[in-house]
């Protein structure tokens, strides 16, 4: 097997440097089930719980931490991802949020960040912050206004927008709204946590249609990342509380009870990427831990987090950051190896990219591959020798993998087509006739008489140039007139034209065609005769000539310096 470390420019960070920095932006561990977020009182206390981020359970790394992601005071609850795994939101204020929470959103991919107000409504309380799944919006719970004993649940822009109240039902607690994976649904407790019911996103919809109204107490929804399973909280907020899951039309309610854990409340479910596992916190603060379990019931729970003393859940589990490799096509000609870019890359944000490692077989069906060329900025590279007398199409795949985010996903196929052997390039294809050096000599010449043929050694003139094959010639004589120049053209000299600026201009007088013109210096002897005729007249002309070769390819145009024709005596 061939092996490069590749490096691609990103962020050169070795496994133990991962986990020595405690800055928010250089902290962040990615894996191949994602990562999740969760709140913490570890190292503080509950009253002063902040964001950690975590490597899932299963992945290259199991158990890492990275965190606090926020160093501000006060108890931030409920994280919520941006689905481009840049930024979290969450709530922020005392314990309980009192006085008032606000909600917050953090900038992941700057060191150090500061969070900045997403809402800053004094005396109004707003928590359980649900990020769309398309980027655009924030959902959350908020009170209608100070001690109103309200909770509606609004829907804000998160560029420029308005902020749509999606519930707004007097006297009546909705609460913590989760979204459909297309973004075009909220689902969301009523009534005090009794019952959950879902709504356009647009508002479209007066009322809320009821998905599990038993009345015993329903409320957390989270939709699976298909969109046909829903897990959630049945019980009350206490320790009778179980993690349930059930189709999202609740058409099978109750569902199963997936946490199924006598004497412990179990809160707060959140799906894997996969939608295969469920992570939820069992207990409240000061006593919740973060566990994971199969979303099909069919293994224990997993423990994942639980510091003694301490509060570990709210969790929102994000995409994964596993490596892409690309496919790549390429050409050779039989017998001739080929060098082929190869090149995966962590799909994660920038902040959390670490290197990747590309590897490949050492043979293909026809062929042999070298071993991997380190690529820095430029992808790693591998040569492909094809096998005595092979043409065709061969074909390998190759992989990658990153120390903390585990193998590529999807790996890279590469196709080399061989050509056959009588596929061999030809001769280049014929190129066009050159003309050069065309002049008329002398530049000042007498035209010869109209009756002889003769040519006498004071009259006439020599027509030279050169060919750089055989190819028949056309020489175009055009008389050199003046004029005056209006906008880019040059014309007549009228009168109205009088004050422009005098050009020269040129008319057709006559051409000679010579078919069988001659590769190298060719040497005309000429006293004025034409085509079909014709003679020049006294006065200045140039010469305009051009070449065709017997393919019909054609020469540029060629032009001679302006001579002199005088009258004959």
């Amino acid at each position: 097997m061939r092996v490069a470390f590749a490096t691609k420019a990103l962020l050169l960070l070795t496994l133990g440097t991962l986990l020595a920095v405690p800055s928010a932006a250089w902290g962040v561990l990615s894996g191949p089930n994602g990562r999740i977020v969760y709140i913490s009182g570890r190292g503080y206390t509950d009253a002063e719980a902040k964001p950690y981020l975590r490597v899932a359970a299963g992945s290259i790394g199991f158990g890492l931490n990275a965190g606090p992601m926020s160093m501000a005071t006060g108890q931030h609850r409920h994280p919520t991802w941006s689905p481009d795994r840049t930024k979290i939101a969450y709530a922020r204020s005392g314990p309980g949020c009192s006085p008032d929470c606000d909600i917050y959103v953090l900038d992941l991919t700057t060191p150090f960040p500061v969070a900045q107000n997403f809402t800053n409504t004094p005396n109004v309380n707003e928590d359980r912050p649900a990020w769309s799944p398309d980027g655009t919006r924030i959902a959350y719970e908020s009170e209608v206004s100070d001690g109103s004993g309200q909770l509606d649940i609004l829907v804000d822009p998160v560029e420029a927008g308005a902020t749509v109240n999606l519930t707004s039902t007097p006297g009546t607690i909705e609460g913590k709204p989760a979204w459909t994976p297309d973004s075009q649904t909220v689902y969301y407790a009523f009534n005090n946590n009794a019952d959950i019911y879902r709504e356009p996103a647009d508002n479209s919809q007066a009322l809320g249609t009821p998905v599990l109204n038993s009345g015993t107490g329903e409320f957390q929804p989270s939709i699976s990342p298909d969109g046909t399973q829903m897990c959630y909280t049945r019980g009350a907020f206490d320790n009778t509380a179980d993690v349930y899951v059930v189709n999202s039309d609740g058409s099978n309610a109750p569902g199963n009870d997936l946490s199924d854990n006598p004497g412990v409340g179990d809160f707060n479910c959140t799906w894997s990427p996969t939608g295969f596992q469920i992570a939820y916190v069992r207990g409240i603060f000061s006593e919740g831990d973060l566990y994971i379990e199969d979303a099909d019931d069919n293994s224990f729970p997993l423990l994942v987090e639980g510091v003694p003393g301490a509060f570990d859940g709210n969790p929102d589990w994000a995409p994964d950051g596993r490596p892409a490799c690309e496919s790549v096509d390429v050409s050779t000609d039989f017998g001739e190896p080929v060098t082929i870019p190869l090149e995966c890359l962590d799909t994660g944000p920038f902040y959390e990219r670490t290197p990747v490692q590309e590897f490949a077989p050492s043979e293909t069906d026809n062929g042999t591959l070298s071993d991997i060329v380190l690529g820095d900025q430029d992808p790693s590279t591998v040569v492909y020798t094809p096998n005595d007398g092979f043409s065709g199409a061969d074909t390998f795949e190759y992989g990658g993998f990153d120390l903390i985010a585990g193998f590529a996903d999807p790996a890279g196929n590469v196709t080399i087509n061989v050509a056959e052997e009588d596929e061999a390039e030809g001769p280049p294809p014929d190129p066009p006739p050159v003309m050069s050096n065309l002049r008329v000599v002398p530049r000042n010449w007498r035209l010869g008489p109209r009756a002889p043929r003769l040519l006498a050694a004071q009259r006439g003139a020599r027509i030279l140039w050169r060919l750089s094959e055989d190819a028949a010639t056309v020489l175009v004589f055009q008389r050199a007139l003046p004029g005056r120049r209006v906008g880019r053209r040059c014309v007549k000299p009228l009168r109205r034209f009088r004050n422009r600026r005098p050009c020269r201009r040129f008319r057709r007088s006559g051409s000679l065609t010579l078919p069988a013109a001659k590769a190298g210096l060719n040497d005309l002897r000429f006293q004025g005769r034409l085509a079909g005729r014709r003679r020049l007249r006294p006065g200045r002309y140039r010469a305009v000539a051009r070449a065709t070769d017997p393919a019909g390819q054609r020469s540029e145009l060629r032009v001679s310096p302006i001579f002199r024709a005088l009258p004959p005596r």
